[in-house]
C-alpha cells in the first residue's frame, strides 16, 4: 500500500489501519474489545469513553484521506504568443512570440518575437512590456497598462497578445511551408536560367557579370564562342 500505517493504541491492543477502506472493520474491533470495560457505566458514560477511544482513529483516518486526495497541478506558462492589431508594419509587433526557456524576470518567463530581436516581459511594475532588450525596468518600448497597450508613447486598444492555440501553431506551420517553397523555386529558376546559355559562364546577375568581365580583362583571357 501507497498509505502509510495509521496506529491506535487501547491499553495493551494495537490496531493497525493501512487503508481508509477498511477503518469500520476497526471500528467494530475496536468496540468488540472496549464492551467489557464499559459494561458498567451508565449509558452516557459509555458513550463519552467509546468517543474518546475513538477519536484517535478517526484523526488518522482523516489525514489518510487528505494525503490520497489529488494535488492540483501547477499551472505552466504558454510556449507561445500571438499578438495582433499593431497597426504599424515598421515595428513587426504582430505575430508569434516564443518563449525563451530557462529565461525569467519578476518570478514570469521571457518571450522572444521569431525571427526578430524583440521581448516581451514583465517589468518591476507589474506591467507586460515589450522593448529590443529583456529587461526588468519600467520603461519599455511598449507597455501594457490598465486601458491597455501604449507603445512608442501612444495608445493603441486593438493591439492584444494572448496564448498562441493549436490552428495558430498549424497557421504558422503552412506559411514556413509556404515561404520555403518559394525559396526553393527561385533559387531552380535561377539555376535553370544560368545552364541555358552557350558560354560557361552562363547568366549571372549584372553584378556578378561585370565582375567576370573586369576578372577576364586582368588575365587576359577571352571566352571562345561555342565553348
Amino acid at each position: 500500500s501507497l498509505v502509510e500505517p495509521a496506529t491506535v493504541r487501547h491499553g495493551a491492543t494495537m490496531v493497525i489501519v493501512r487503508r481508509p477502506g477498511i477503518v469500520l472493520w476497526a471500528l467494530l474491533g475496536l468496540l468488540a474489545l472496549l464492551r467489557p470495560s464499559l459494561s458498567f457505566l451508565t449509558p452516557l458514560g459509555r458513550r463519552a469513553a467509546l468517543s474518546a477511544a475513538l477519536a484517535p482513529l478517526a484523526m488518522s483516518s482523516a489525514a489518510m484521506a487528505e494525503e490520497e486526495a489529488p494535488k492540483k497541478k501547477k499551472e505552466r506558462p504558454p510556449e507561445a504568443l500571438m499578438a495582433e492589431g499593431y497597426p504599424s508594419k515598421a515595428v513587426p509587433l504582430n505575430g508569434r512570440w516564443s518563449i525563451v526557456f530557462g529565461k525569467k524576470l519578476n518570478g514570469k518567463p521571457v518571450y522572444k518575437k521569431d525571427g526578430e530581436k524583440m521581448f516581451l516581459m514583465s517589468n518591476e511594475c507589474g506591467q507586460f512590456q515589450i522593448d529590443s532588450v529583456a529587461k526588468a525596468s519600467c520603461d519599455g518600448f511598449g507597455v501594457k497598462k490598465d486601458s491597455g497597450w501604449v507603445i512608442d508613447g501612444k495608445p493603441v486598444p486593438d493591439f492584444k497578445v494572448r496564448p498562441a492555440t493549436k490552428e495558430d501553431m498549424n497557421a504558422n506551420l503552412a506559411y514556413s511551408a509556404a515561404k520555403l517553397d518559394d525559396i526553393v523555386n527561385e533559387e531552380m529558376a535561377r539555376m535553370e536560367k544560368q545552364s541555358s546559355v552557350e558560354t560557361f559562364r552562363g547568366t549571372m546577375d549584372d553584378d556578378n557579370e561585370e565582375a567576370g568581365d573586369r576578372l577576364l580583362k586582368k588575365m587576359g583571357a577571352k571566352i571562345i564562342k561555342g565553348m
